[in-house]
């Protein structure tokens, strides 16, 4: 036997390099559907979907949108400094009662107790922070409104 043909220089047959790709595929075993487990497999890959619209709306958007990133954020740091401030026992009265006009007793009353659990457990700072980015999508969907009606845009 050639020398060259074999780094080793013993008589034996030089070994094969194996790598996966030289490798015979294993058969892959063809899962058949369970009917007591029918979810445990995903069937529609939406995670994959999101993401890779994500993905196209963050190359092909993302100027727009750090254009009204500058008003969106100065409302809501605005309206979020404004709740962060007022001491919370005046902030419950205040929602209980504005619950009360426009919803009715049951809404104020579930409304105050909610409210009131809320700080019981710690979470009022982040309840503030929750509820001045609900307001603050209420003031642009109403300034929306409003601007397209004085322009009579229906």
């Amino acid at each position: 036997m050639n020398n060259a043909s074999n780094p080793w220089g013993n008589s034996e047959t030089a070994p094969q390099a194996q790598s996966w790709i030289d490798e015979s595929v294993a058969v892959l075993e063809e899962k058949n559907f369970d009917w007591l487990h029918p979810f445990e497999e995903t069937m529609i890959p939406l995670d994959r979907y999101v993401e890779s619209g994500v993905a196209f709306i963050v190359e092909h958007f993302r100027g727009f949108f750090q254009m009204i990133r500058v008003p969106i954020d100065s409302v809501l740091s605005g309206i979020e400094h404004f709740f962060q401030s007022v001491p919370a026992s005046i902030f419950i009265i205040l929602f209980t009662l504005l619950a009360w006009q426009l919803a009715g007793r049951k809404i104020a009353i579930g409304s105050f107790i909610s409210l009131f659990i809320i700080g019981l457990i710690g979470a009022w700072s982040e309840t503030m922070v929750t509820l001045s980015l609900v307001f603050t999508s209420l003031f642009f969907l109403f300034s929306d409104r409003y601007s397209l009606r004085h322009l009579d845009v229906t």
